[in-house]
């Protein structure tokens, strides 16, 4: 899947469509909000969010490219929220997928010529 580099929001919203997926919240979503609860974890989503974990639950799309694309909302949606230091630069969201992680341990076996 080509994860667009701008509106990723828009996409999500658009692939939903074109799935007849809504963002109205479902059995998994309110049970997810009774064990933040309990935990005293006040976690929040957005539409966007819910629409992203929809699309991967009716494998609309695989689980790799849910990561992808909640990872380019995150990073997309903080990058416009500056910091408060005033500098400018947003948080980047650091959720890596398995390929992500494989693609470091290759990096850093060949950095340290570590075959391992």
């Amino acid at each position: 899947m080509e994860i667009p580099a701008t509106d990723v929001a828009g996409f999500v919203r658009r692939l939903a469509e074109e799935a007849g997926i809504s963002s109205s919240r479902d059995l998994y979503s309110e049970i997810a909000d009774v064990f933040s609860a309990l935990s005293d974890k006040d976690i929040e989503s957005d539409q966007t969010q819910d629409l992203i974990i929809m699309l991967s639950r009716k494998k609309v799309i695989s689980s790799e490219d849910g990561w992808l694309l909640y990872r380019a909302y995150l990073n997309e949606s903080t990058s416009s929220n500056p910091s408060d230091d005033g500098t400018g630069s947003g948080y980047q969201c650091m959720i890596s997928t398995p390929a992500d992680r494989e693609h470091s341990r290759i990096r850093t076996a060949m950095r340290t010529g570590n075959k391992g």
